[in-house]
């Protein structure tokens, strides 16, 4: 049996080596771990902000169809699509660009929409009514973002993990038989 001998020095060496080796390597898999984590909490956010904004969308949408149905807007209609402020950064990290601009275009017009008729609310004071009479063009209008909003909630499908819309996109429920 051969023993070898060796110094303090090398000894400390090899100590050290090995405990630099070691924390760089703890350093890698620790920020490693922390990417993969981040990254899954990134698309698990953008999921559920996907299908969040979807639901506000179709809302507007709903509301659009209302309005072209009866030549009115209702005062409590709401286009604020909340759920944009707390999700349009990951949504935007998680969608193509030609998706991104739709998506973005539209909660841009229906909020716009709804900044408008609060704006006509503060001029003007409460409505004296429950609704205002619509003009013909403004009822074109109301379809045209009706379409603009339908194809903002299918470029969400995908990351949402939901069905595309078919159908009269906007139709409300209770009036589809």
């Amino acid at each position: 049996m051969r023993i070898l001998a060796t110094s303090t020095e090398t000894v400390a060496f090899i100590a050290a080596a090995a405990a630099l080796l070691g924390g760089v390597l703890g350093a890698i898999a620790g920020g490693l771990s922390e990417y993969f984590l981040e990254r899954h909490r990134n698309k698990t956010k953008a999921r559920a902000g996907a299908r969040l904004v979807r639901s506000e969308l179709l809302k507007a949408a709903e509301q659009m169809w209302i309005s072209e149905e009866s030549c009115a807007w209702k005062y409590w209609f709401d286009f604020s699509i909340k759920t944009w402020d707390a999700y349009g950064d990951v949504l935007a990290s998680e969608l193509d660009p030609d998706r991104w601009a739709s998506v973005d275009e539209a909660v841009r017009n229906v909020r716009a929409i709804g900044f408008g008729i609060e704006e006509l609310n503060r001029k003007f004071g409460e409505a004296p009514a429950p609704e205002l009479a619509l003009e013909a063009s403004s009822v074109a209008g109301f379809s045209t973002q009706r379409k603009e909003v339908q194809v903002a909630h299918d470029a969400l499908a995908r990351l949402a993990k939901g069905a595309t819309s078919s159908g009269e996109f906007g139709k409300p429920k209770e009036l589809e038989q």
